[in-house]
């Protein structure tokens, strides 16, 4: 009886055959799986050298079905096991084990569960500001204003007198300063970069007092314990919200793990520097998404020292391997996880299919593809013409691995999809300065077609002037400002426009500049004069000046 009809997993009647042989191969004597418990941050995976008597090597894809097949009853091990309770099991080295690749283009892998069904959805076309209330809800304005005030008062015995609308004024403030990205941010403020959406609603000072001021919670409520457990303690509540509705999004059969860098240039020990990112300094932040842009997970990196996820059956795993354990541990069974080069490897994809039933996805990085998987080199594709590829396939039946060249050569892994069927994709030939219909396998298309999670929804953020109008217009106190459609305008008229001085030859022509008698007292716009009670005005000049016994700045003001 074949390996692939004793372990039926997506049959629930084979469970407990399932987990017979699993705690056998844990248990068990005989068997030849050994454990590997690595340290916690593995740079690259350990290199892939078969451990048996040397007949099992590539050559051995010659021989009969049947000899594959018992190939695999070796790794997974007997079913005569009689326990009946049902353990994980701790998925090691696969270099421990008996296992070879073989180049193949059939790839039928057993599915971890049974298909993943997708729920009924009602799309629903809500404003930009209904979906940041359900990130960001209201009450947390509330929360950051009462911490605020208390944490203000215990430090200076004075109250900060800040208040929930405020605090809202502020949060759209600081959103607009993101996209009209001043150079410095007392520039909002001054005369010639004035913006008056900031400028009218806000003074300089009180933001910049708010700004050293905000508190999410008071330190002092906050036991040692709690913040030994994250570097983010301070702003965890906020983080929390945020989260929360993130879970609370419907996840799709595909999903996408990638990172995210959230830009921060101030002093923190959990900050990074990617010189390959479009914002290379910041937070980096390992986001779960659907391919459009949903957003389903996430969590920030604390840098070194950080483990991620605390479970000894990833242990011998690296920190990408245990990035997509941590966020995929809510997902349903059956789905399938797309990733990058850095998150993908080998055991982690054996991982996925038999602890957390979930198939996987990926490209691979050249030190993470095992010794004894034989590709074609890259000459021997580039002479079989752009869009050649070859395929490997453990022993085991699990895991394929292709390599695509396009331009350059691609390597991909996958626990479901293989090279076969393929299709045509567009490119373009530079030497024939035209586009050409490429071969591409089908891991490469679905990879391609759901991968993009992540950067799709860094696009949304495009939607960060909606939200600054909706925070702005919602201060009670600025009702009757114009809109805000015109912030962005630095030289918009003001409310009292200033007359600027004439030129030099304006004001100094021999023309009649006979001063008009105004009936109320201003201040004199001769420059050293501080008047405030000047009441003549040149007609031509449309300045007021002084005219009185003892100072004459209008015949100054035209004659200098």
């Amino acid at each position: 009886m074949s390996t692939r009809n004793k372990f039926n997993f997506g049959v629930p009647a084979d469970e407990s055959a399932l987990a017979d042989a699993l705690h056998e191969i844990i248990n068990g004597d005989d068997s030849d799986l050994e454990i590997d418990i690595g340290d916690e941050d593995v740079a690259e995976d350990p290199p892939y050298v078969p451990t048996g008597d040397g007949d099992e090597d590539e050559s051995s894809e010659n021989g009969s079905e049947e000899e594959d097949v018992q190939g695999n009853d070796v790794v997974l091990g007997s079913n005569s096991c009689q326990s009946s309770q049902v353990q994980p099991p701790l998925v090691g080295n696969i270099s421990q084990r008996r296992v070879y690749w073989k180049s193949t283009n059939v790839f039928e892998p057993l599915p971890p569960a049974p298909n993943f069904k997708e729920p009924e959805r009602v799309v629903i076309n809500l404003p930009p500001h209904d979906y940041f209330t359900k990130y960001i809800p209201s009450d947390i304005y509330e929360r950051i204003a009462f911490h605020s005030n208390q944490t203000y008062l215990a430090k200076t015995g004075t109250s900060l007198n800040t208040s929930e609308k405020e605090i809202r004024t502020f949060f759209g403030i600081t959103l607009m300063m993101s996209y009209l990205r001043f150079p410095r941010i007392r520039m909002y403020w001054e005369k010639k970069s004035r913006i008056f959406a900031i400028a009218d609603r806000m003074a300089r000072d009180r933001y910049f007092k708010l700004r050293a001021s905000l508190k999410v919670l008071t330190d002092a409520d906050v036991p040692d314990s709690e913040k030994q457990k994250t570097k983010f303690w301070k702003v965890l509540p906020l983080i929390s919200c945020i989260r929360n509705g993130c879970l609370m999004n419907v996840p799709t059969s595909n999903v996408c793990v990638d990172e995210q860098m959230i830009p921060f240039w101030g002093k923190h020990a959990a900050r990074q520097m990617i010189r390959s990112k479009p914002n290379p300094v910041g937070l980096k932040n390992f986001v779960l998404a659907c391919p459009n842009g949903l957003p389903l997970d996430f969590f920030i990196y604390e840098g070194k020292g950080d483990t991620i996820l605390d479970d000894d059956r990833v242990q011998a795993l690296d920190i990408g391997g245990k990035v997509v354990f941590r966020l995929c541990n809510r997902l349903p069974p059956g789905c399938c996880i797309f990733m990058d080069r850095y998150f993908t490897s080998i055991n982690l994809l054996e991982m996925l299919h038999f602890v957390s039933e979930s198939t996987g996805t990926g490209t691979l990085q050249k030190n993470r593809i095992p010794s004894n998987c034989n590709f074609k080199t890259d000459a021997q594709l580039r002479r079989q013409g752009r869009g050649s590829y070859c395929q490997q396939v453990l022993s085991t039946g699990q895991v394929a691995a292709v390599k695509w060249f396009d331009n350059k050569p691609v390597h991909l892994a996958s626990s479901v999809h293989g090279a076969e069927p393929t299709d045509e994709c567009r490119r373009w030939d530079k030497n024939h300065k035209r586009y050409i219909n490429v071969p591409r396998p089908a891991v490469v298309k679905e990879y391609n077609e759901n991968m993009g999670g992540v950067d799709y929804l860094d696009h949304c953020l495009g939607f960060r002037e909606q939200i600054a109008e909706y925070l702005l217009e919602n201060d009670a106190e600025n009702e009757e400002d114009p809109p805000l459609n015109d912030a962005t305008t630095i030289a918009r008229q003001s409310k009292r426009a200033r007359t600027e001085h004439p030129t030099d030859f304006v004001r100094t022509k021999g023309v009649d500049h006979l001063p008009l008698v105004l009936g109320s007292q201003n201040r004199c716009r001769l420059p050293g004069c501080k008047s405030t009670k000047a009441r003549h005005q040149c007609p031509t000049c449309k300045v007021i000046l002084c005219l009185m016994a003892g100072r004459n700045c209008y015949k100054d003001y035209h004659e200098k």
